[in-house]
């Protein structure tokens, strides 16, 4: 419990000191309610994904935009001399495994699905502007969900949301016990 607290207090005080920055270098006073607003917003889930990881509430609920904890794949490593997450290859893996995971918490939300596995491709090349290649999803389903429905919201979030072509998403759907 007082790993999940250092963990928040960290958090907290990174976005503390982002904000104090953001205020100083913002030319009118009135669009600092705005940044107040997103900045709050990102304490909130600062302290809320911490707290749902400690309530085993499993990896749907797994926020890995502010994950900064020691060991993360956002941790670099400057003692090889350059940072290991600056390379285009490792770059382009945490956003592959990233990504997933985000498609996977937000497909998690449909209802009639019980699990769900998300992989992602995406074009090699530049991680800061690239292409979502192909889109893997296996998908244990609840007793009474509808397969082609949930299929269609599947395509449909990773379409609205994402920009994948529903053609370029493999859904493999496996019936709940």
């Amino acid at each position: 419990m007082l790993e999940v607290i250092g963990e928040i207090v960290r958090q907290v005080a990174l976005i503390a000191l982002l904000a104090g920055l953001m205020e100083m270098m913002l030319p009118q006073q009135a669009l600092s309610k705005y940044v107040r607003l997103v900045l709050g917003l990102f304490v909130i889930v600062a302290i809320l994904s911490p707290l749902a990881e400690s309530f085993s509430r499993g990896k749907a609920l797994e926020v890995m935009s502010w994950d900064l904890r020691p060991g993360s794949e956002l941790e670099f490593k400057v003692s090889e001399g350059v940072m290991a997450g600056s390379t285009e290859g490792t770059a382009l893996e945490i956003f592959q495994k990233r990504l997933s995971s985000q498609m996977r918490t937000l497909v998690a939300l449909i209802p009639g699905i019980k699990d769900i596995e998300v992989q992602v491709e995406v074009e090699p090349g530049s991680p800061h502007n690239t292409k979502i290649r192909r889109v893997h999803v296996s998908v244990v389903l609840d007793k009474e969900a509808s397969p082609e429905e949930v299929e269609a919201r599947i395509r449909q979030t990773l379409a609205y949301f994402y920009g994948v072509d529903p053609e370029a998403a493999d859904i493999d759907m496996l019936p709940g016990e």
